[in-house]
């Protein structure tokens, strides 16, 4: 399955988490990065690609949740118009362009979630159909990287 990709560093770590949630069946999700650093803003930009028995109808966003699911922000409206990342307009796949920013390392998780009927968003993501993680990484001090290499000697 396609989804974040990890970067190899010598760091401390934890994750972001990209779930989805939803009537519309999403075949994918994916992130164009693996991990950020923190005090770095950092521009991710997140897609999901929707089955074609469900386009133009498809009504997406990303959001920020805990891990209960509970939404805590909206990050914005993932479209397919060809714009804020969307590579190409009508072609299944919904994308946003969000910003991560982190002060430490931690767990930050994210869910595509369908609009309910009367335009709100689910105040809760119940059961996400995938499920991809990026680490938010520390930033590696000189000390910390001639330690690892050490180890490997």
């Amino acid at each position: 399955m396609n989804g974040w990709i990890l970067l190899p560093c010598l760091a401390l770590a934890t994750s972001l988490t990209l779930t989805s949630h939803a009537s519309v069946p999403i075949e994918e999700i994916h992130a164009d990065q693996k991990s950020v650093f923190v005090k770095e803003s950092t521009n991710l930009i997140v897609s999901a690609r929707v089955h074609p028995s469900n386009l133009p109808k498809a009504r997406l966003s990303v959001v920020r949740i805990d891990e209960s699911g509970q939404v805590l922000q909206l990050m914005g409206i993932a479209t397919d118009d060809g714009v804020m990342g969307d590579k190409k307009a009508g072609d299944g796949i919904y994308t946003r362009k969000i910003i991560v920013y982190a002060k430490k390392p931690g767990t930050f998780l994210y869910a595509f979630a369908e609009e309910n009927p009367d335009g709100t968003l689910p105040k809760k993501i119940e059961t996400p159909q995938n499920h991809l993680a990026i680490e938010i990484l520390q930033h590696p001090t000189l000390m910390g990287a001639l330690k690892e290499v050490w180890k490997k000697l």
